[in-house]
């Protein structure tokens, strides 16, 4: 809890927020606080119940800070122990959950990175194969040709073999020839 009511009264409910996530241990506000300017979703909590006081309680697992539960009271003063013990369990459960959603999350987009970075693969085999048949070079050649014209070009790999593979784009274009047809 800050040092004194003033500087803890400019803070906003928000603002509150963010010190008991950062805090090791909840802090509370002994009055609703009212807020400066802008306050309104202290406002609307207000107007909505006789609210006296906020207790903050920090959402965090080990040393990963991700928030704070907000704990209204309709008394001013501190919440009895029992209350702030419930009421930081409740914030640990939250905690676990939203960093369990944001791991899954985290999770579906590797999956879905290398995905593409397979699927990308895969048509870029294609490319150097249809290169390769066409020239008669070896692979590797045909995949430096295929990366060479992909460079000189300023698109990506990928995009090249494509169009390779798609027939939009001519072999005989890669290899600095121009298609006589």
């Amino acid at each position: 809890m800050p040092s004194s009511w003033s500087s803890f009264r400019c803070r906003t409910t928000r603002a509150r927020a963010w010190t008991a996530s950062a805090a090791p241990s909840p802090s509370a506000s002994p009055t609703w606080p009212r807020p400066q300017t802008g306050g309104r979703s202290s406002s609307a909590v207000e107007a909505r119940g006789a609210f006296r006081s906020v207790h903050a309680l920090p959402l965090r697992l080990r040393q990963e800070s991700i928030g704070a539960l907000n704990l209204f009271h309709g008394r001013p003063g501190p919440l009895p122990e029992s209350d702030l013990t419930l009421g930081q369990a409740l914030a640990d459960v939250a905690t676990i959950g939203i960093l369990q959603e944001r791991a899954i999350r985290r999770g579906e987009v590797v999956n879905e990175q290398l995905q593409v970075a397979l699927n990308n693969r895969v048509v870029i085999e294609q490319a150097k194969g249809v290169l390769a048949e066409r020239t008669g070079l070896p692979m590797d050649a045909a995949f430096d040709r295929l990366r060479h014209h992909a460079r000189s070009t300023n698109q990506r790999l990928s995009e090249v073999a494509r169009r390779i593979v798609d027939r939009d784009l001519d072999p005989a274009v890669v290899f600095g020839r121009a298609s006589k047809h």
